[in-house]
């Protein structure tokens, strides 16, 4: 198969190493036989247990990948490619891993759902004090700041917190089911 300028179409896949007719394909194609082995040529695939980590863009935490004139989350595509239609609803990682690609770790829920497993995780800011994963102070710490009556400044610098956690803790905008003994 020979163009006008005597080149040949087939090329070899870069992702899988077949070899394939690259007419019609695209320019974005890259070299590569087909948008599966595109998609997959941006995954680390290691074992059908593990996480599939992304390893093009990231926006937000997660991958984004241009599919179809749009750019989606990686892992809602990697679960239309496995599905083979395009996922209605929320895709839920099972792993907890944003930039996880691997199917099996890939569910379909509601955005109810998926927000009662962010809490249920400890991973929502919402969780109160030492429960969310982002805390840096326990409620032992916070009764001790409120109960001394410290200074923001000692309070920054012994705590190791920036000003603006403090004054919402001595303004009483946070931990607020903490009780002053």
């Amino acid at each position: 198969m020979l163009n006008e300028r005597g080149k040949k179409y087939a090329r070899v896949c870069k992702g899988c190493g077949s070899r394939f007719d690259a007419r019609g394909l695209g320019r974005g194609n890259k070299g590569h036989c087909s948008e599966r082995c595109r998609f997959r040529s941006k995954v680390t695939v290691c074992g059908p247990d593990n996480c599939w980590e992304w390893v093009g863009s990231i926006s937000g935490g997660y991958g984004t990948y241009r599919y179809r004139e749009k750019t989606h989350k990686a892992h809602r595509v990697a679960f239309a490619m496995e599905t083979g239609s395009w996922p209605q609803g929320v895709v839920m990682h099972t792993c907890d891993n944003p930039k996880c690609c691997n199917p099996a770790h890939l569910k379909i829920g509601t955005h109810a759902e998926n927000m009662l497993d962010m809490r249920l995780k400890g991973r929502a800011r919402s969780c109160p004090g030492s429960s969310s994963k982002m805390a840096k102070l326990t409620e032992t710490d916070v009764a001790q700041i409120l109960g001394n009556k410290m200074s923001a400044a000692d309070v920054m610098s012994l705590f190791k917190i920036g000003k603006s956690a403090t004054y919402s803790i001595l303004r009483r905008r946070t931990w607020k089911h903490v009780e002053v003994a």
